[in-house]
């Protein structure tokens, strides 16, 4: 960046007075290099002139304006400032963003930082919770359960606690389970013990007779088993005729 590009870019962030320091301080240094030229220049005649003449159109050539307006300015997201085209102060975005230039409208925009399909968090971009729970705002961690839900922490998952009738949460297996001596069928917790007769049939969720045939009576679960095709007759079971 030259000198005058510079200075424009200080007045326009820190003010006048910051911006004229900075220009008095380079006036100065020019000044100096002047004041060696000219003592240089003695004795040499003619040539020492023209360089001086030649240092002085550079001088000039530098300070000529390239605008006065900010129409004037090559895009939108530029300014005139002293007569120099510079860029804008940036947007106050949110956190997570960046204020960039739009190639489109040619004006600032806050832009996201974070790729498609992360989140921010804690300043800086994350991947989505996978594992059921939501984001914990604080530690950025995936460990914080929904309303209902519960985290276990040996699965390093979040899950549902409410559980049907007869069954309780096992934050051990983060599942809902039945308590001591029954299983779960379909949606309910039953026993699967069954008589040396029977077999429990996860089917039906209960009972069934090892020989395939029939509980008799029906409605005993300790009842005789009758051989298919038998007829089951007050708790005793007859052959076909």
């Amino acid at each position: 960046m030259d000198a005058n590009r510079f200075d424009a870019w200080t007045r326009r962030r820190f003010g006048r007075a910051a911006g004229g320091m900075v220009a008095l301080l380079l006036g100065l240094g020019a000044l100096e290099g002047a004041v060696v030229a000219k003592g240089k220049g003695k004795g040499r005649g003619k040539g020492g002139k023209d360089k001086d003449k030649d240092r002085n159109k550079r001088k000039d050539k530098d300070k000529e304006q390239e605008c006065s307006t900010n129409l004037e300015c090559d895009s939108g997201c530029m300014e005139c400032a002293d007569g120099i085209c510079v860029p804008k102060l940036p947007l106050l975005c949110a956190v997570c963003e960046d204020s960039l230039c739009n190639p489109t409208t040619q004006k600032l925009q806050c832009f996201p930082k974070c790729p498609n399909g992360q989140v921010c968090c804690g300043g800086g971009c994350a991947e989505p919770c996978t594992n059921g729970c939501m984001r914990n705002p604080t530690t950025c961690s995936c460990d914080t359960p929904a309303p209902g839900a519960s985290w276990c922490a040996r699965t390093n998952t979040c899950a549902s606690h409410i559980c049907a009738d007869n069954q309780y949460f096992d934050q051990g297996t983060c599942e809902c389970t039945c308590p001591s001596g029954k299983v779960l069928c379909g949606d309910k917790c039953v026993s699967d013990a069954c008589e040396s007769l029977y077999y429990f049939d996860d089917k039906t969720c209960s009972c069934e007779c090892l020989n395939g045939g029939a509980r008799c009576p029906t409605n005993d679960p300790r009842g005789a088993c009758c051989y298919p095709g038998y007829v089951c007759s007050e708790s005793t079971c007859y052959p076909p005729k």
